[in-house]
């Protein structure tokens, strides 16, 4: 390591800085000039203040030093100064410790001092530097420690991250600064003697200081979050387990556009596994955006239920919204299946779903007009009239806020602003003119799905076209009636080897109301037909899979429909694919 000849004073630590009860200045000692290297090094400094640098030492221990301000130093510890045109600028640790000076770990001189422990000099390369300044007492007679402070007092951390927490011991000038560091949890968070935080798990633990003269504390309460991006940013986040959570909110959804401007972030809208109005932090609550990291946090409670997450400027403008799917231990690969004639793998259970018992609607999942990101609380009901409607399950929605209609959007952008608004032109698309909201070739920032997934393939070269094989669009399947539920079609064994392979019958949804429960199921898949099949060019219509019950009748055998095509405002439930790595 560059050794540096190093000019220290030894200052009178009175007036604005030190109270001492006596004070002897003798003579300064300069440098002698047969020493060029280190006069090199003085005179490449000479636009700087030498004097930057005063060490403060007393019965033998330096308890202070000043560069261009004081700063408190523990035991024999000297840390560099923070200063940008600090003389010392670059060294990272001083140490004087069984009369050595250690810079860096390398001992570059020594450290004497006279018969009263009450002067120092520093010697390096054989030459002396000495300008003393000596007490005949203690600098500090009547200041004892009163306290000690932290600067932060609660930190949110991810697996990995870290974080320097920084000390006040009362008095600020007192000779006993040392304290002892402690994690109440070190299996979360652990701490090392200088107050630097390591996050290893999620959890929370409490960083707690302590000083050894008079044992006051202090403390921080550590959160640390499963970090829900690490996978990849996306619009929903399947959170399986009770606990702190948090992910990147610095993008919109799957892709690299950045969010600017935000300043926090609220629970837009919750619903839970029951047709009744829940509390809107009944599975995600104490939601967070903390500007600095550019992350959302939260505390999932331990409920099922689908919540929306939503982030604002400072005028309150929705910049942003996410889908957290609060699903107890629920791992979706763990249970995806996987299709014939290499069509994919596919989840067992729609997007937002909370279960698979399918006596229950929390099987229905959420839906979603086609190319939006942002869900719709399920039906209220597994059946309906052949006529008839029901509306959306009951849901909890924040102040300000509602469910409800517009004929027209003037740009996607509004949309993005608008996650409770549904749009509901007289005929024809939500958004005309868009052909990439959803693609097949490639994930979209708008898509709904998980990391790692994406919406349905679909179309004449889909992924249940594919699974069943041959070119037929229309199939009369087995009547796969659930024994007392005539609610869902089983592709068990047609499209795939599982046994079980259930699509519900969920209808589809219009201005709030859902149609044909129980008996018709409508699924969106990424594709749009082609525009030269289009009656209007700018129109088109985008592929479902379509299950038919002929006649509603509980013994009439189904059909499914893989080319069937369906208006894009109209809200309907989604199956995520899993992404094949290319």
């Amino acid at each position: 390591m560059r050794r540096l000849g190093i000019k220290i004073f030894l200052a009178i630590a009175a007036a604005s800085l030190l109270s001492c009860t006596e004070v002897i200045k003798p003579e300064e000692h300069i440098v002698p000039d047969e020493t060029p290297a280190i006069e090199a090094f003085w005179a490449s400094l000479d636009d700087l203040n030498r004097t930057d640098l005063i060490l403060n030492f007393y019965m033998g221990k330096c308890f202070s030093y000043s560069c261009g301000g004081l700063h408190v130093v523990e035991d024999n510890m000297i840390w560099n100064c923070r200063r940008d045109d600090c003389l010392l600028k670059g060294i990272k640790k001083y140490a004087v410790e069984d009369g050595d000076l250690i810079i860096d770990g390398e001992i570059v001189g020594k450290v004497s001092f006279d018969d009263n422990g009450s002067a120092v000099m520093i010697t390096i390369d054989e030459h002396e530097y000495t300008r003393f300044e000596f007490f005949t007492g203690d600098p500090h007679p009547t200041e004892e420690v009163s306290g000690v402070s932290l600067d932060k007092h609660s930190v949110k951390l991810i697996p990995g991250g870290g974080i320097h927490l920084l000390k006040t011991v009362y008095p600020e000038i007192t000779f006993e600064t040392k304290c002892t560091w402690q994690s109440t949890t070190p299996s979360v968070a652990t701490v090392d003697n200088e107050g630097f935080v390591t996050a290893l798990n999620p959890g929370e633990t409490d960083i707690v200081v302590t000083t050894k003269v008079g044992g006051f504390t202090d403390s921080c309460h550590i959160i640390v979050n499963s970090d829900l991006s690490a996978a990849g940013t996306a619009n929903c986040y399947i959170v399986p387990s009770s606990g702190w959570f948090s992910f990147d909110a610095s993008v919109e959804g799957n892709s690299l556009f950045k969010i600017e401007g935000a300043v926090e972030a609220i629970i837009l809208w919750s619903v839970g596994e029951q047709n009744v109005v829940p509390e809107l932090d009944h599975s995600v609550s104490m939601c967070s955006y903390n500007p600095d990291t550019r992350r959302i946090s939260f505390y999932a409670t331990g409920e099922n239920g689908n919540t929306v997450i939503a982030l604002r400027d400072e005028d309150g403008k929705i910049l942003w919204s996410w889908h957290i799917w609060a699903s107890m231990n629920f791992e979706p690969s763990l249970t995806a299946q996987t299709y014939n004639n290499e069509a994919g793998v596919v989840m067992d259970r729609n997007l937002g779903a909370l279960t698979v018992n399918y006596g229950a609607i929390s099987t229905f999942g959420l839906s979603y007009q086609w190319g939006r990101k942002d869900p719709f609380p399920g039906s209220s009901s597994r059946t309906s009239a052949a006529s008839g409607s029901v509306g959306m399950m009951q849901s909890a929605v924040a102040e300000g806020y509602e469910w409800k209609t517009e004929k027209s959007v003037s740009d996607f952008d509004e949309s993005i602003a608008n996650p409770t608004v549904l749009y509901t032109p007289n005929a024809g698309n939500w958004y005309p003119g868009r052909y990439d909201l959803w693609t097949p070739a490639l994930k979209t920032r708008n898509d709904p799905c998980p990391a790692g997934w994406h919406v349905l393939d679909g179309g004449p070269e889909g992924s249940i076209m594919k699974a069943i094989g041959g070119s037929a669009t229309d199939l009369l399947l087995p009547n796969t009636a659930l024994e007392y539920y005539k609610d869902a079609v089983n592709l068990g064994g047609i499209a795939g080897e599982d046994a079980v392979i259930w699509y519900q019958f969920v209808g589809r949804m219009a201005n709030f109301k859902y149609e044909s429960m129980g008996w018709k199921g409508y699924y969106w898949t990424n594709t749009l037909e082609p525009a030269s099949e289009a009656e209007d060019a700018d129109n088109p219509m985008a592929y479902c899979v379509y299950f038919y019950r002929n006649g509603g009748a509980k013994d009439a055998r189904p059909h499914i429909y893989l080319d069937e095509k369906l208006k894009q405002f109209y809200a309907c439930p989604v199956r995520c694919q899993k992404d094949v790595k290319k």
